[in-house]
This record gives C-alpha cells, structure tokens and sequence, in this order.
C-alpha cells in the first residue's frame, strides 16, 4: 500500500467516524478537551520564565568554610551532683548508748570537734588511773635521779599503802563487776529470752515461734540447751565470789569473758531467727514485735557485760602494777639510786604513759568527733540511742568549697582534659578538675570532677545541676574536619552538603562520614577545609536558588 492510499482510505475512516458520532454533545466534550490541552501548552510555555519573574523570592541561607567551623568551640552537656570537696563521715567507734549530743544540723564545727559521745564513765575512770600512774612514776624517776631523803621515803611509804588500799578497793570492785555481770545473765535468760522458749531450761528448749531463718533457729535452740550450764553455774558463783583472791578473780574473771561470748553467739542467732519469724496462730506481729525487743535488750545487756568485764580486768591490772611501782620504789628509797635503778625507772615512766596513751585510745572510741572543719548536715543519733561499732550516724561538710560530681561516656571523654573550662548550672564558670581513669563499674560512665571558680555560688550540697564543657580542642589540633548535623543531606545511603555555585544556585557535594559527636559529624572525604558549606540544608535541593545572608 502507498503511503498516498494510506492517507485517503484513512480520511475516509474519520469521515465516517465523524458523520457517525456527530452530536450536540459530542462537539461539546471535544471542545473541553481542546481547552485543557490549549491550557496545558499555555503553562509549559510560561514555565520558561524565571521564578524572579513570577515573584518567587530565593530562600536565605548562611554559608561558611567547613574549616571555621571545625574551630568553633562545640559543647556538649551533662548533669552532676554539687558535693563538699571536704567532708566527713561522722562515726562512732564503741557501742553503747548516746549520753551527749552537743551540735545540731545546720552548725558550724571546727576539725576535732566533740559532737556526741556515748556512756564511757569506765573508760574516763581508766584515763584518770593511768594519769596518776604517770604522775607518780614521772615523780618516782625524779626522786630515783635526785637521791632519796627522809621526808621522801616517808612519801614512798605512804603511796605503797595508797596503792595496796586500792588494790583492795579494786578486788572490791573486781567481786561486784561479777556479781552484776550474774545478775546480767539470769535476766538476759531466766528472766529475759527464755519467755520466747517451751521447756527452756530442761533437755529439749524449742522456740515458740517459726521462722524463714531456720538455721539461726535451730543454732537458738541447741545452743540454749548447752548454756543452761553456764546459767546454774553464774548462781552458785554469786554465792562464792566474794571469798575469791586476786589469783582466784583473775581465774573467775577469764571463764566469764569466754561465758560472755557464748551467750552473746546464741542470742545473735535468736536476733537473725527472730527477723525471719512467721505470724500464725497464738504467734501475731505485736508477739514478733515484742520478742524481738526482749531480745535485743538481752543482747545489749550481754555486750554491756563484756565491756564492764574489760574495764574492770583494766583497773584491777593498772592497781596491781601500781603497788608493784610503790612497792618497788619505797625499796629503792631505803637502797639509793643505782643506774639500774635509774634504768627502770625510765622504763616505767614509758610504760605508764604507754598505758595513758591506751586509756586516752579507749575514751576518744566513746567520742564522735568532726573529721573536718564544716556544717553539720546530717545527724542521726538523741540521747538514749543505742549505736553499735563503727555506725555512721550523720556527716559534716564544707559547704564553702563545693565541687560537682558528674558522668560522661567514654565516647567523649577524650574531649574532656585536666583544667578545661566549663559551665555550670548555665552561668556559673567551673574548671575541670579530674577525670577518672577507668570506667565506674556501676554507672558504666566515667566520673569527672569539676570546682566552682568564684566563691560564693549560691549552690546547695547535695543538688543536681547541668555541666557545660567546651570542646578540648585536641581534634582541631590533629586537623579533624567537623561539621554541623543540620548542614548534611542525606538520600538513601548517601550523604551530600551543598556549595553556592554560579548563578547563586546549590550543587550537591558528596561525601564520607565519621563519628559523630553530640551534634556534629566528622567528614572524611569529599571537600576540605576551604570549602565553603551551606550550614542547613533542610528543604533544599541541588540547583536550588538561593541568597547568601552571612
């Protein structure tokens, strides 16, 4: 077929398609149609304009070399708890009960301050003997120097009969310490903790009650059966001691601090089943209640006793050397002084002042003291406390040289130094002073300490507050290139930062990201530091038109 025959056979198609479709409302949809086609071309051609012609106005952005930015100081922040860079625990050494509490929270104390102290009247009688002794062994060494006169060996004589009354007084004393100390134990028991026990003093003691610990419950029991001997034996002893010698209390003296300690292991146990004990039946919690307070009372009684014994066995020693002392130098008095004599005279003044260094040791564990100079923020113990060993019962701190205490990760601890600056609490400026070496194995961060500069913040001890450090520098310094988040655009995998190129339109730059860091992303390749960056690249797109505002 010719392309001429092609044409007239269609022709003739249309013809026919015309001539058949031919209506109103035919010619009035091909009409619509041909406007919205003149309409489309229309556009296309207008769209040749410029968008200054149309009055689009191009957006503002801020540009800068990607090297500038790199020297700004980027921050990063953190919180921390404002603490005294001086402060104490206050703690008591010896338990007993509070007797004294001489500050209150909120005031100032200085270093070695006494706060509180508890019962030490045996330990105060104990420094007063030593102090004596060293006066008259101090005064003994003098005299054994100085030669002895007659008026002299008259003194001598008269402090070995002081001496020997004291040693009577102290025997007296010895005899009664015990006497208590049985009466200590029958209450502790007959009349104290066997109230918690069926058949308490016969074969088989069982507790009342039942109890989770049922360990230290069993130890309660079998233990109470085998110190019903020590109990019978403390009621015939207190019919004898009074009769015993000094060989004798000495004796009587040691069996009863091993006693002691057998009474004091058994009602522990009580104590720890005690905490375990299950309400049920004739057994409710105000009976838990109450056997644990009957328990308690007995095991400090039981301690009580053992500090007694202790004191007593320390004067009744410190007695009997002294008449030795006297004894000894009202002899030497009558002899002359000879270098050997002068020798142990020497000695003996050491020793007595070896023993007030002792004495004065057991009276300071009565005391609680200030360990540093501050205010009293924390005190937990009122006269009638009962404290134990080494309880912590408050704090003092220096409330005028405050340092904060915060975390960082490891991921910018390496932007932190010794002596950077920094913000704190968003005005006041701190300086870094030390960075932890190693990892808190707790908070799984690493602990930085930072001082307050100008004295006088208005800070509290204890408080949270922000942390604001400056960037270290060392990156700059290596010549890392760093850049904004915000100048980054990001399609699929790829990153671009845009350029302001001829014609003031955007070209994208690709390129490689490192690490980021807080708000700022390390660029590995693509530009280099003279290359001048838009700063945010949100809504923009390569060939965009734009202003530069900077």
């Amino acid at each position: 077929m010719t392309m001429r025959s092609f044409f007239t056979a269609a022709g003739i198609k249309l013809r026919a398609f015309i001539f058949r479709y031919s209506n109103k409302r035919t010619i009035a949809a091909l009409l619509v149609v041909i406007a919205f086609l003149a309409f489309g071309v229309l556009k296309a051609l207008l769209s040749t304009e410029s968008e200054e012609d149309l009055g689009i106005a191009p957006r503002q952005v801020q540009v800068a070399p990607a090297g500038a930015l790199s020297e700004l100081d980027s921050v990063f922040e953190s919180t921390g708890e404002v603490k005294s860079r001086t402060q104490g625990d206050l703690r008591v050494q010896s338990a007993g009960i509070v007797t004294n509490v001489n500050y209150r929270v909120g005031q100032k104390v200085e270093a070695g301050t006494i706060i509180g102290s508890v019962e030490n009247a045996s330990q105060r009688a104990a420094v007063a003997q030593a102090q004596a002794g060293v006066a008259q062994a101090l005064a003994t060494r003098n005299k054994v120097v100085g030669g002895t006169r007659e008026e002299q060996l008259a003194v001598l004589a008269t402090n070995t009969q002081s001496a020997e009354r004291s040693l009577i007084e102290a025997l007296i004393a010895t005899r009664n310490a015990l006497l208590s100390i049985y009466t200590t134990t029958n209450r502790a028991f007959t009349g104290g903790v066997d109230v918690l026990f069926d058949d308490a003093d016969g074969a088989n003691p069982q507790l009342l009650f039942t109890s989770t610990k049922n360990t230290q419950l069993l130890t309660a029991e079998h233990e109470r059966l085998l110190l019903q001997n020590i109990i019978e034996r403390h009621v015939v002893a207190s019919t004898q001691v009074s009769y015993y010698d000094s060989t004798k209390l000495r004796e009587e003296m040691n069996t009863v601090e091993e006693e002691l300690r057998k009474l004091k292991s058994m009602l522990d146990s009580l104590v720890v089943a005690l905490d375990g004990a299950v309400a049920g039946g004739p057994i409710t919690n105000t009976s838990i209640s109450t056997y644990k307070a009957i328990a308690t009372e007995a095991q400090a009684s039981v301690l009580s006793a053992l500090t007694t014994l202790s004191s007593t066995r320390g004067v009744l020693n410190n007695t009997e050397a002294a008449l030795v002392v006297a004894q000894k130098n009202e002899a030497q008095g009558v002899r002359g002084a000879q270098q050997e004599d002068i020798d142990a005279a020497e000695a003996q003044l050491s020793s007595a002042k070896a023993t007030l260094a002792q004495a004065v040791a057991q009276l300071e564990k009565t005391r609680v003291r200030a360990p540093v100079t501050g205010v009293v923020t924390i005190l937990n113990i009122e006269p009638g406390d009962f404290v134990t060993s080494f309880q912590d019962v408050g704090l003092v701190a220096n409330n005028e040289s405050l340092e904060i205490q915060t975390y960082v990760s490891s991921s910018v601890v390496d932007r932190i130094r010794l002596g950077g600056s920094v913000t704190v609490g968003g005005a006041y400026p701190g300086i870094v002073t030390s960075i932890a070496p190693g990892v808190d194995p707790v908070k799984r961060q690493i602990e930085v300490r930072v001082a307050l500069i100008e004295e006088g913040t208005p800070m509290l001890n204890g408080t949270r507050t922000t942390v604001v450090f400056l960037d270290s520098g060392d990156d700059r310094a290596m010549g890392t290139l760093r850049i904004p988040i915000s100048a980054l655009k990001l399609v699929g995998d790829s990153a671009f930062v845009f350029t302001v190129g001829q014609n003031s339109t955007l070209e994208a730059r690709r390129v490689q990201l490192g690490k980021v860091i807080q708000s700022a992303v390390e660029i590995l390749a693509g530009i280099d530091r003279t290359t001048t960056i838009v700063l945010d690249s949100r809504g923009l797109n390569d060939g965009d038109k734009v202003v530069i505002a900077n």
